[in-house]
């Protein structure tokens, strides 16, 4: 054979040896990752994520953004909860992860699990895995942040016309505790939800104040702050849904509702030459007791007139910063707080302190009211009926959220503006 008929045999040769090598590591490779079940191509992802925030009520419910299949819901088996393991996909649940069956509820539509699997710390959050398993059914993977936004520490400001900080004090959450030793009652409502009572250990107003070497007077209002407050706020109409297109920034955290984001604060006369009351008038007196149940959650002008005709409430001297304490929506709960224990009231210190509560002052306008919600024009109207004035009646409050909006949680300071304002 001639030299060059060599040279390209050989070369030929030699790239049938490439390929064939080249082959021969592509198909190891898909072998491979058959061995590994698949897990080269399929990395761990949940079949649903969350964010839950703990609210004393000793449940934690975490609803499906679709509805389950009714079969699956009914043959569930078991529920494994575990803090999120750095690889899940490699972490097998144990044992030890398995939740009693008392501590959950499985439906189509949501889960509901005891908060006391879940252990965080106050002003912290964590991630969970809640695994889910049905009779032949894939386990269905939740991943759950879990947050504890009670504050740490609590501070008085006060503010000057231009918003600026004037003075400061900061209080450690142990030495707020030291101060909360009253015990009171307090009442709220409003057009959305009918009445609602709270039972309290706390420290009242003017004394928290005083310790912070800070004096509230007239033509001053109070802004409060909380850990939960939205950080931006699109506005809306009063008494509907609608939107203004206005967009309230709220950098300082207080608390407001997008339909009152013009009028946040409590004046010092609101809160202070007005009287205010604790109403215990339904469980003293029967009729009115039946009465506001039949009310509902209107708290109509009717039940708010018969409520004041019975003298059954006590007057409130002063606001209390709650430390610990419960409360009871009449429309939905009816017990009386003066002889009831929830576990709110445990919880409360550990995750939802803390509250500022008022009392409910009389209407000063019975002609004007806020009404329960109409479905067909979608609002919650503003009636005027001038053969109404005069009335004395508990108020509704200023706009349909009334008192109870205001009753504020997780509240981590109170700011004093000294030169007042409404916003």
């Amino acid at each position: 054979m001639k030299l060059w008929k060599k040279v390209i045999c050989f070369m030929l040769a030699a790239m049938l040896v490439v390929f064939m090598a080249a082959c021969a590591q592509d198909g190891a490779s898909d072998d491979a990752a058959a061995d590994d079940g698949g897990q080269a191509a399929a990395a761990y992802e949940a079949d649903a994520e969350g964010s839950i925030l703990l609210k004393a009520s000793g449940m934690c419910t975490y609803s499906f953004e679709e509805e389950q299949d009714e079969g699956w819901a009914d043959n569930v088996t078991a529920v494994y909860v575990r803090e999120m393991p750095a690889d899940p996909a490699a972490t097998p649940v144990a044992d030890g992860d398995l939740v009693d069956a008392a501590k959950y509820t499985v439906s189509t539509t949501k889960v509901i699990l005891d908060s006391d699997l879940f252990a965080v710390d106050p002003g912290n959050e964590k991630q969970y895995e809640v695994t889910i398993q049905s009779a032949d059914a894939d386990d269905y993977h939740l991943a759950l942040t879990i947050q504890n936004k009670r504050p740490t520490e609590f501070e008085v400001r006060t503010i000057d016309g231009s918003g600026s900080v004037v003075s400061s004090k900061t209080f450690t959450y142990a030495e707020m505790e030291a101060m909360c030793t009253n015990e009171d009652y307090y009442t709220a409502a409003c057009v959305m939800h009918g009445m609602n009572s709270y039972h309290a250990k706390g420290v009242y107003l003017n004394d928290l104040l005083a310790a912070a070497g800070v004096e509230f007077g007239p033509g001053m209002s109070l802004g409060m702050r909380s850990t939960d407050a939205p950080e931006s706020i699109e506005a809306t109409m009063i008494n509907k849904g609608d939107k203004t297109g206005t967009v309230v920034e709220n950098p300082e955290s207080y608390w407001m509702k997008a339909r009152y984001t013009d009028n946040y604060k409590l004046t010092y006369e609101d809160l202070y030459e007005r009287d205010r009351y604790f109403v215990y008038a339904p469980w003293d007196d029967e009729a009115v007791g039946q009465m506001l149940a039949d009310d509902g959650a209107a708290w109509s002008l009717d039940a708010r007139e018969a409520l004041a005709a019975t003298n059954l409430y006590e007057k409130k001297e002063q606001p209390m910063v709650a430390i610990q304490y419960e409360s009871f929506e009449y429309n939905t709960d009816p017990r009386d707080p003066r002889s009831t224990t929830d576990v709110v009231w445990k919880l409360s210190p550990n995750e939802r302190a803390f509250c500022f509560l008022f009392g409910l002052a009389m209407d000063d306008d019975t002609a004007t009211n806020y009404t329960a919600y109409d479905d067909d024009k979608e609002e919650y109207p503003l009636v005027v009926d001038e053969s109404k004035a005069g009335l004395t009646a508990f108020e509704e409050g200023p706009d349909p959220c009334g008192t109870a909006a205001r009753m504020t949680k997780l509240l981590c300071g109170i700011d004093i503006f000294l030169e007042g304002g409404v916003n």
